[in-house]
Formats: C-alpha cells, structure tokens, sequence
C-alpha cells in the first residue's frame, strides 16, 4: 500500500480496530480518538477548513452534559444515547457535540492536538497519497437527535451519510487540489442481525457505485468475530 491511511473518526474503531490492529498505524492522527459520531464529517470538514483553528488553548474547551451520556427515555420511542447519567464530559466550545474521552484536560493535551494538527496539515499539503477512512453507525445520532424510531431512523442516516462523504470530498478537493487522495466511507451496521435496519444497510451501500474518489462499504458494529472480519475486509481494500 502506497497511501497513508489516516481516520477521520467519527470515534476510535478506525484507530483501534483496522489501523492499530493489523499494523498500519505509524502515529496517531487527529481524528483518531474524538467522539465525534453525531456531527461526523461536517465537524471534520469544518476543522479542517479553519486548519484545525481553537484547539491551541485550555479556553476553548468545556465541561457540559453531552447528550449521548444526558439524554432520558421517552415513552414509545428508542433511546440511541447510553442513558441518563446526569454526568459531564470535556467538549469543544465550538463544536460541543464531540467528546473528549480519552483527554485528560490541560496543558499536555493542548500541545498534542496542536502537534496532531501540524502533522495533518503537512500530510494535506505534502505529495503522499492519503486513503482517509470514516465511519458513521446504525446506533449513533445525527443533529442532536437521541430519540429514534425503532428501526433507528435508518433511512435518514443512510442518506446522511453518504452526502456528508461527498461534501467532505468536494471540501478537500477545493483548496487541495494536488492532493493525491480517497475516501473509504463505512456505514456500520449491527453485528446481532436487526432485520429492517440490516437489510436496509445492506441494500443502501450494494446500490452506492464507488467512484475514483469514495469507497462506499459496510462495517459491522464492535463485538464478535463478525466484526473483526468486516474491518478485515477494509484492510483487504487497503492492500
């Protein structure tokens, strides 16, 4: 593989589950360890174009009751969010529906992400192809919204997810437009079979063509030896 692979989230299983797992990752990147599955790629593309702008100081970032970890039940409908845990989280002030769950606030993270933000603009303006991977899931929101329908508003998310992979490409190709690069886009999907979310998903990404760009592919939901195969498959595409 020519390409440096390099994750743009929306949490850790690119990190943890393709990269580190099968040896592909040299350093950490930006995006590796930011829970950022709610605002995905319009965060990532957002950072980005403000070349990674308010992440150089302890004063722009915040405790808050994200709502992945604060949102209550409501009667009839499917709580996507792990509970009510009446409980806060580091966040960013500007982008406060990503967490920083593996930070520890202070002096020593700002310095990493100012050094992970030179390292990702040196890979966007240097001349070594980039393959970027990201994955939006079945179970996580989009815009906020941690109350679904019991078939997880899977419709929406599906067809979220694929315009945020183009907008993204369209983001990068602009002010870059040397860079050598493509974009892996997974959807996950549950690894226990739910049937109308499972064959939503399936029929989705089959009917998505890849272009010179996008890779559309599906990934299964962390938890089994289902799932390890499916981030195999990607690194299969990688090699």
């Amino acid at each position: 593989m020519n390409a440096v692979p390099v994750s743009l989230g929306g949490a850790c299983d690119v990190a943890t589950e393709l990269l580190q797992r099968r040896g592909l990752a040299t350093t950490s990147h930006f995006f590796d360890y930011l829970w950022n599955l709610d605002g995905g790629l319009g965060n990532v593309t957002d950072i980005i174009a403000r070349q990674f702008a308010g992440f150089d100081s302890m004063d722009n970032f915040i405790r808050i009751r994200h709502p992945e970890w604060n949102t209550p039940e409501v009667s009839g409908r499917l709580r996507i969010a792990c509970g009510d845990l009446q409980a806060e989280q580091l966040c960013h002030k500007h982008y406060r529906n990503i967490a920083l769950l593996h930070y520890q606030p202070g002096t020593e993270m700002v310095e990493k992400f100012q050094r992970k933000a030179r390292r990702f603009m040196r890979l966007l303006t240097g001349d070594v192809p980039l393959v970027f991977i990201y994955y939006r899931q079945y179970h996580g929101p989009i815009n906020g919204q941690y109350i679904n329908q019991p078939d997880y508003d899977i419709d929406g998310k599906l067809h979220y997810w694929r315009e945020e992979t183009e907008r993204f490409v369209r983001a990068i190709s602009g002010p870059y437009p040397s860079l050598e690069f493509r974009v892996v886009s997974c959807f996950m999907a549950p690894h226990v079979k739910i049937d109308r979310v499972n064959t939503a998903v399936d029929q989705f990404v089959n009917e998505l063509d890849d272009t010179g760009r996008i890779s559309w592919r599906q990934v299964l939901r962390r938890g089994g030896v289902k799932s390890l195969e499916s981030w195999d498959a990607i690194y299969a595409d990688l090699m």
